[in-house]
Order: C-alpha cells, then sequence, then structure tokens
C-alpha cells in the first residue's frame, strides 16, 4: 500500500477514485484497527524513502506517518523523535508537495500524539514559524491547522513564541485569501487559549479585526464569520471580564444578528461563543439571557 502513495491522479480522473488516496484509506483504517501490525512497516516505508531522489516517494514517506497518527498513536510514543525528525526535515524540502505532506503530517501528529508530542515544541515551533511564511497557500493552510493542533495545551510553554506568533498570524490575516483567513483565525484562537493573561496586549487589535468579519453576510463569507465568532469568545475567556464586560456589547449584538442568516456553523459557533460570555460575564449576562435563551431553545428544535 505504501508505494501506492506516490502515485498521482491523471487530471481527469475523479480524484476519490485516485490510487494515492485509496492507498491512504486503506492504511488509516488498517491502522485504527491492526495498529501494531501496521506501525513496523510505515515506519520502515517512511525511514528508507523520506530522503529518496524522487520527490513523490519522499512525499509518501511522511504522508505514510501523518496518515498512521491516529491508529498507531500507542506507537508512536516511543518513536516520536524519529518520526518528528522525518517530518520537519521534509517541511524545509525545496519541493512544494513534499513540504505540503509534512505539514499535514504535523497537524496529524499536533492532532493525535498529544500530550507527548508537546515536550518537542522547541523544535516544532520555529518550524511551524518558518513553514506560515511558504510561499505555497497549500503549506500555509495546512500549518495554520498544524498550529492551531499544536499550540491549544501548551498554556505557558508558548510565552516565548507569542509575539512572533501573533505577528505573523495577523499580517497573515490581513493578507490572505478567506479560505486561508478562516484556518489562521483557528490558529490565533488557539495561541489565545494557550496564553491566557498573557494575550491581553495583542487583544485589542485581534478583537478589532474579528469586528470586520462578524458582519459579513454573503454565503461565501459566513464560514469566516462564524470562525470569528468563535475567536472573540476564545479571546474573552483567555482576558476575563475585567478587559472584555465594556467591549462586548457589539460582538454580541452581532452574533445574536448572525442566527438570522440561518447558516448551521455560525448557529453552532455561536452558541460557543454565548457559553464563553457568559461563563466570563457571569450574573451580568442576566441581561442577554431573554435574546439568547430563545435562540438555544430553536436549535434544539431543529
Amino acid at each position: 500500500m505504501c508505494p501506492l502513495l506516490t502515485e498521482t491522479a491523471n487530471e481527469d480522473e475523479d480524484s476519490d477514485l485516485a490510487a494515492d488516496r485509496s492507498a491512504a484509506e486503506v492504511i488509516d483504517t488498517m491502522a485504527i484497527n491492526l495498529p501494531r501490525h501496521v506501525f513496523g512497516p510505515v515506519l520502515e516505508f517512511a525511514s528508507v524513502n523520506f530522503r529518496h531522489v524522487n520527490p513523490k516517494y519522499r512525499e509518501a514517506a511522511v504522508t505514510s506517518l501523518g496518515v498512521v497518527s491516529e491508529g498507531c498513536s500507542e506507537h508512536f510514543k516511543d518513536k516520536l523523535e524519529e518520526c518528528l525528525k522525518v517530518v520537519l526535515e521534509a517541511l524545509k524540502d525545496q519541493e512544494q508537495m513534499v513540504r505540503g505532506a509534512a505539514s499535514f503530517a504535523l497537524g496529524q501528529f499536533a492532532e493525535h500524539l498529544q500530550p507527548e508530542i508537546l515536550s518537542h515544541y522547541e523544535s516544532v515551533l520555529p518550524c511551524i514559524l518558518n513553514a506560515l511564511e511558504d510561499p505555497s497557500d497549500e503549506v500555509k493552510e495546512k500549518s495554520y491547522y498544524a498550529l492551531a493542533a499544536f499550540c491549544e495545551d501548551m498554556g505557558e510553554d508558548i510565552l516565548p513564541y507569542l509575539e512572533p506568533l501573533i505577528c505573523r498570524l495577523v499580517i497573515s490575516l490581513q493578507s490572505s485569501p478567506r479560505n486561508l483567513q478562516e484556518t489562521c483565525m483557528s490558529a490565533i484562537g488557539s495561541v489565545a487559549a494557550a496564553a491566557e493573561q498573557a494575550f491581553i496586549p495583542y487583544a485589542e487589535k485581534v478583537l478589532e479585526m474579528m469586528k470586520g468579519f462578524m458582519v459579513l453576510t454573503k454565503d461565501e463569507d459566513l464560514c469566516a464569520r462564524a470562525r470569528a465568532t468563535e475567536v472573540v469568545g476564545i479571546v474573552a475567556m483567555a482576558v476575563g471580564r475585567t478587559r472584555m464586560e465594556a467591549i462586548l456589547p457589539p460582538f454580541i449584538e452581532a452574533a445574536i444578528s448572525g442566527f438570522g442568516l440561518d447558516y448551521s456553523e455560525l448557529r453552532e459557533y455561536t452558541h460557543g461563543f454565548f457559553s464563553n460570555v457568559a461563563e466570563i460575564l457571569d450574573d451580568s449576562f442576566s441581561q442577554y439571557l431573554p435574546h439568547v435563551v430563545p435562540l438555544a431553545f430553536s436549535s434544539c428544535n431543529l
């Protein structure tokens, strides 16, 4: 199966039926159900091919590690350093497809190999920071995803990286296409959740940017609006009531009006937003109950 990951679909071929995608699905399913039989052969394939002269084999080497990280998470623990070395080297490859596969694998590691992966933050975070400046949008998007999954549980270990991370993410948010902005906001939310009170110096700038997204009404922009709504709730939780109470009303109004747009993802994130806001405002949230409770009931009745 692993060598099939090197096959590329023809332009006119259905990508769902492509050999590389089908092979990845088979390897993933086997890893989830037969992890101890799968990890060894996949690690061997990756170790033999991650410096292969053919970039498709280098891409397949890191893809295979990403694909089995969920199913084989227990087996990764003893070999994490070795596997990370392969992926972080691939993140610097001259070929975009190899860097894209490496950023995918890193995102999978960050999601499925917690908490062990966090102890490697000193080698992982600088590599992700570099990948955020990649010329390829695909690499950037997957790197935001990796960053979001990685940072969420870092706690105070994130503090030395806070300034460069936020600067990079804010610049990206201002200059990126819409699909990248969505994953970028997700990363900002994770950084804020990890940094807590240390996020205070950046909160005003980030909230001001979110305000712009929370008034968008076109269908194609509602996913970004949902993300922005989520981020405001996370930032509110991070920096606390004292800093947030006075500036929350316009965000709460925007969140309530977003319900009228009848977009399920926006509705879902808005409930999360109100949950966070209620938690930090405590008894002073009672003024919003006549608006918020009927919205919750309406979702319960869907």
